[in-house]
C-alpha cells in the first residue's frame, strides 16, 4: 500500500496560541500562486500552548496546564495525553530518527518517552538542581543533548548511556539564559541572553564568536552554511553569518509586531508573530527572501513547527539508524534503563483519546481537514 502524501500541498504550518488552541494552515503550490489554507483546530489543552515538537505524522503539544497532547497527522487523529510534569511543559524535541521524545518543564525535570508505545523511559526529576528547566536541543547524531534552566547553568546529557555528561555555569556571561539550539552541521550551538547570540564551537568548548544583533532575540533558527536567522522583539528578521556577525539580509519590521517563532522547510522560510499573523518567504542564499503567502490566524501566537510527512526512502533511512542503534555494543542506555522507582514514575499516566473526545470545539475540524487534504 502506498504511503499517504501531500501531493497538493508542501508542508503543514501548525501554531500553539495563548487561546489554548492548537491551529494548522497547508501551504500549498497552486497555478495562480502559493496559498495557505487552514487545516486543523483543535481545544485539548485547558491553558496557552508553549511549545511544540512534530516527526513525521506525529505531533506533541505542551502547555501551561502541564499536560502534553498527542496527535498523528497521517489518521489525523488525537493520540492521547501524557501526565508526566507537575509544571509548565516548556519545551519538547523528537530525536532525529524518530525513537523518543525528550521534554522538559518547570517542575525541573526533563523526560524521555518513547514513540509509538508513548511510555516513560527515562526520567531526571530534578535535572537542574530542582530549577525551572527552560529549553533543551539534540543534536542532529541523536547521542548529546543540551539543556539551559534557571540555575544558569547548561547541562550536557549522553543519550546513548541514558546520563548526566557535564555542567556548565554560565552566571557570569548572563542573568537569564532562554534558549540554546544547535547549527545544522552539529559543529556549533548557540546560546541565546538578551540581543546577544554566542556561538559555541565542540571543538574547542568555548565561545567562538558573540554575534549582537542589537535588538531583543526571540527565536533563532540555523540555516545552511553558516547562516543564522534570528527574530526579534521589534520584529524584524535577520540573517546572519554566525562565525563573522555579517549581516546577510533582513526583512524589516511589520507594525513592530514581535516575531514568535520561526520554521524553515527545503527553501521555504515560515514566520510568526504576536498578532497571529504567518508569512512564508521563498528563500534564497544571499538574497533577502521574498513574500509568497501570508494568512491571519486570529489568535496570538507562542510557538510554531512545520510539519510534513517523510517519504518512503526517508523513513527507511530513519529505521537503518534505530536498528544500528539496537546493535551497537554499549551499556544499558535510554531504553534499557529503567525510571527511578516511584508509583507515579513506573505507570506513566497515559491517557488514551477515544473515539470521540471532549465537547465538539475540541475536535479535528473534520470538513475543514477533508477540504484541504
Amino acid at each position: 500500500m502506498k504511503r499517504e502524501s501531500e501531493e497538493d500541498g508542501v508542508f503543514e504550518i501548525i501554531v500553539g496560541t495563548y487561546e489554548e488552541y492548537l491551529v494548522g494552515f497547508k501551504f500549498m503550490l497552486t497555478d495562480d500562486a502559493p496559498k495557505l489554507q487552514q487545516t486543523v483546530a483543535n481545544h485539548s489543552h485547558k491553558g496557552s500552548l508553549k511549545c511544540l515538537a512534530t516527526y513525521d505524522r506525529y505531533l506533541a503539544s505542551g502547555g501551561s496546564d502541564e499536560n502534553i497532547h498527542l496527535y498523528d497527522f497521517k489518521t489525523r487523529k488525537q493520540g492521547g495525553m501524557l501526565m508526566h510534569h507537575t509544571g509548565t511543559v516548556t519545551c519538547m524535541k523528537f530525536t532525529p530518527d524518530g525513537s523518543h521524545l525528550v521534554t522538559c518543564g518547570e517542575d525541573g525535570s526533563i523526560a524521555i518517552v518513547a514513540v509509538g508505545s508513548w511510555m516513560l523511559r527515562k526520567i531526571w526529576p530534578k535535572a537542574h538542581k530542582e530549577q525551572a528547566v527552560h529549553w533543551i536541543t539534540i543534536h542532529p547524531s541523536g547521542r548529546l543533548a543540551l539543556s539551559i534552566g534557571a540555575d544558569k547553568t547548561i547541562k550536557t546529557w549522553n543519550l546513548i548511556k541514558g546520563k548526566h555528561a557535564y555542567t556548565t555555569n554560565i552566571a557570569s556571561v548572563t542573568p537569564r539564559p532562554e534558549f540554546i539550539e544547535w547549527s545544522q552541521c552539529g559543529e556549533y550551538f548557540g546560546l541565546v541572553y538578551g540581543t546577544n547570540v554566542d556561538i559555541y564551537s565542540m571543538a574547542t568548548g568555548a565561545v567562538n564568536n558573540t554575534v549582537k544583533v542589537g535588538f531583543r532575540i526571540t527565536c533563532i533558527q540555523f540555516l545552511e552554511n553558516q547562516r543564522l536567522c534570528v527574530g526579534t522583539w521589534e520584529g524584524s528578521v535577520i540573517c546572519l553569518d554566525f562565525l563573522t556577525g555579517n549581516k546577510i539580509w533582513e526583512i524589516e519590521s511589520k507594525n513592530e509586531v514581535r516575531i514568535k517563532s520561526i520554521g524553515v522547510a527545503d527553501k521555504w522560510l515560515v514566520v510568526g508573530n504576536s498578532e497571529g499573523n504567518i508569512f512564508v518567504y521563498a528563500l534564497k542564499r544571499e538574497k533577502k527572501p521574498k513574500e509568497k503567502a501570508s494568512i491571519a490566524s486570529s489568535c496570538r501566537i507562542t510557538c510554531l513547527v512545520l510539519s510534513r510527512l517523510l517519504s518512503e526512502d526517508e523513513l527507511k533511512e530513519a529505521k537503518k539508524k534505530r536498528k544500528k542503534k539496537k546493535l551497537r555494543n554499549r551499556p544499558p542506555g535510554v531504553v534499557e534503563t529503567a525510571v527511578p522507582d516511584s508509583k507515579e514514575l513506573e505507570t506513566p499516566k497515559i491517557k488514551k483519546s477515544k473515539k470521540s473526545v471532549g465537547t465538539p470545539q475540541q475536535q479535528w475540524d473534520v470538513e475543514t481537514i477533508a477540504a484541504g487534504t
